[in-house]
């Protein structure tokens, strides 16, 4: 077909163009019925086909005229899928909009409405360019949580979702895309213990040379992802695509809810024993975690904490702290967050934990305390009443010998000039004293475990020692913060041997 050849242009498969985006004029025609109508983007003009030197039209490898929109003829509109209203039975309806002067402005004009997302209802927008990487990174920017929650889910996004799935688009994402991340991030944990038997000083991150830190490389995040980080990843995306699929912008299922993960759930506490106290001492092996001590154990700590600060090898009020974390179960931020004249009544004998101290990216902060539950008054016996009254005392003195340089923070646990007590220094000050103890290492948060385990042991009821700990229901307090020791076992069994009846000695002779 040759460019002097009469052609019918609209009887040619034409190659296609720009998806959603084409011309359309005003032009008409006498129509079968003897009525003229307007032609529309069925007008041969608006379309201006291509041809080679030789004069012959040019095609596609499909058999399809290569073409171009006439720059002189017809105005540009454009089309797109969005999802119908409720209620009208079908799944999706087309706009159209038309009259634009240029190509671009049409363009803009469909990219508005593909940005309003939830508000267009836009489910079906054609071939979609939203990656998982621009979906998540635009998500957290819409995250109002804690400050420390929002760095969990930037963690998990940076370190793990977008290097894994960030290329794929984020309405295309499958459970076998999923699943292939997390098998990933295994083969890297296998990776990181295996360098880390060779260089157990890089914990978190990777070494770099003097070259890479000049070209301003980053350290290669060197921490084993467990069982429970990966459920916490899988949580924080979870969180995301529901909150798409509630915008519409992806579809259903959830392929994060989908994918198969280990449970991630902490083994129940355990008391260290003689027996496994001795195991350790001789092998260093820590059974789990989450270990407890018993009460020999809090009295020696307590005492050789009491001999640190009277040596002035650590700060005073860290026995003051950790005497009060030993019989009430405060996590270590309620502990720092206390305040004198909003939290404490020394004359009524009662402390109230409604705020917490934390510690993100560098910066200690006061904020809510982890729950409704853990709003919480606890009655003090006292003794401990006493030891915050000589407390105060002491911080008076204090506040005098300072003068100009004491530091107001109005902390019941504060430093010798008043300022705030850091938890993770505290935290790590605790960790420094156990080892020079030479205890069995137990967390601070296996003190809190420990108050719940010596309320129950003590002959009080799990829904009493769940008020006292601040849970919001007795079973957290009773799986994840109770272990009793075998003594206490030993009276049951030996209860349940008394009931039942026997006609001799039930010894065989």
């Amino acid at each position: 077909m040759r460019k002097d050849d009469e052609i019918d242009r609209r009887a040619l498969k034409l190659a296609p163009k720009d998806p959603g985006l084409y011309k359309r004029c005003g032009c008409t025609e006498i129509g079968a019925n003897g009525r003229r109508r307007e032609l529309g983007m069925r007008c041969p003009k608006l379309v201006k086909l291509q041809f080679d030197a030789a004069g012959q039209l040019k095609m596609d490898d499909k058999g399809r005229a290569l073409w171009d929109w006439d720059g002189k003829h017809g105005l540009w509109a454009f089309q797109i899928d969005v999802a119908a209203p409720r209620g009208s039975g079908k799944d999706r309806q087309r706009i159209r909009k038309g009259g634009f002067a240029s190509k671009t402005e049409a363009k803009n004009e469909r990219a508005k409405i593909e940005a309003q997302g939830s508000s267009a209802k836009t489910r079906r927008v054609g071939a979609t360019t939203l990656t998982t990487e621009d979906a998540l990174t635009a998500w957290l920017k819409t995250r109002k949580v804690r400050k420390n929650t929002l760095v969990s889910y930037t963690g998990h996004v940076d370190n793990y979702l977008i290097p894994h799935l960030g290329k794929i688009k984020w309405r295309e994402l499958s459970v076998d895309d999923v699943a292939e991340m997390f098998r990933a991030i295994e083969e890297r944990n296998e990776e990181i213990q295996a360098s880390l038997k060779i260089n157990p000083r890089g914990k978190r991150h990777g070494n770099l040379t003097k070259a890479q830190k000049a070209a301003g490389a980053t350290r290669e995040l060197r921490r084993i992802a467990g069982a429970p980080t990966l459920q916490r990843i899988r949580a924080t995306a979870r969180k995301a695509y529901n909150d798409a699929m509630r915008a519409g912008t992806v579809p259903g299922p959830n392929p994060f809810a989908l994918v198969e993960l280990a449970s991630g759930a902490a083994p129940r506490p355990k008391l260290w024993t003689p027996d496994l106290e001795a195991k350790w001492r001789k092998t260093g092996e820590v059974p789990q975690s989450n270990m407890i001590w018993r009460p020999d154990h809090v009295g020696a700590y307590l005492d050789f904490v009491a001999e640190e600060v009277a040596g002035e090898h650590e700060e005073p009020v860290y026995y003051d702290i950790l005497d009060l974390a030993s019989f009430t179960g405060l996590r270590r931020g309620e502990l720092c967050g206390l305040r004198w004249d909003e939290d404490v009544n020394v004359d009524e004998g009662y402390l109230d934990v409604q705020v917490q101290l934390t510690y993100t990216l560098g910066v200690v902060e006061e904020g809510p305390v982890k729950s409704d539950a853990g709003q919480r008054r606890v009655p003090l016996d006292p003794e401990a009443v006493a030891s915050l009254r000589r407390l105060r005392k002491r911080q008076s003195e204090a506040r005098l010998a300072f003068g100009a340089g004491w530091v107001n923070s109005g902390r019941v646990f504060c430093r010798v000039d008043g300022s705030w007590v850091n938890p993770d220094r505290f935290y790590d000050a605790h960790v420094r004293m156990v080892r020079k103890a030479g205890l069995p290492p137990v967390s601070i948060h296996g003190l809190r475990r420990g108050a719940g385990s010596m309320a129950i042991a003590s002959g009080k009821s799990v829904k009493a020692a769940s008020s006292l700990l601040g849970h919001a229901n007795e079973k957290v307090t009773e799986d994840h913060y109770v272990a009793l020791a075998d003594e206490m076992l030993r009276e049951v069994t030996s209860a349940v041997r008394a009931t039942i009846p026997r006609r001799g000695t039930g010894q065989v002779m």
